[in-house]
């Protein structure tokens, strides 16, 4: 009752990761009626761009811990919309995976709207990039625990750079 009740999205998954049950919410966050979403799998609604992720966050073993994420989810409509997720893996007595708890719920709109404009100024970061003759890269710190510059990843780079190393971008 408490689940059928609940505001946020919850389901039941096989180890296959197959939806038995999901809640009647899932229609009004995003538009699905529930017997629309069993028997599917979920990463079938995750946006092209959040699949690779969110296989690979499903397939880390868990120490009992809840896993979290944040991914776009595919609407009735065909739009998308920013999700919060919460799975928890439930074993059975011998300690093989018998199912997995999946909380969904929406990303508030404030949070949407950032995401958005980090997409664009991403996008308007790439045509400048793009526009330039001379290799140019954008670096990001990888830091340890006391906050220690200790490696530099490249975030972005123009096709000359690209050009330049001899690798895609």
């Amino acid at each position: 009752l408490v689940a059928e009740n609940a505001s946020d999205v919850v389901m039941e998954t096989d180890p296959d990761n197959v939806i038995r049950w999901v809640s009647p919410s899932v229609e009004r966050v995003l538009g699905w009626r529930p017997d629309e979403i069993v028997g599917r799998d979920l990463v079938d609604l995750v946006h092209p761009d959040d699949v690779e992720p969110t296989v690979a966050a499903r397939e880390r073993p868990t120490t009992g811990a809840s896993t979290a994420t944040e991914l776009r989810l595919r609407t009735s409509d065909g739009g998308y919309r920013w999700i919060a997720g919460y799975s928890h893996d439930v074993h059975d007595a011998s300690g093989a995976l018998e199912a997995r708890v999946v909380v969904l719920n929406a990303v508030p709109d404030v949070l949407r709207h950032e995401r958005r404009l980090a997409d664009l100024d991403r996008t308007r970061l790439r045509a400048v990039l793009d526009s330039e003759l001379d290799p140019r890269v954008v670096l990001d710190c990888v830091r340890d625990e006391q906050g220690h510059v200790v490696d530099l990843v490249h975030v972005e780079a123009n096709r000359a750079a690209c050009d330049w190393h001899g690798v895609p971008r």
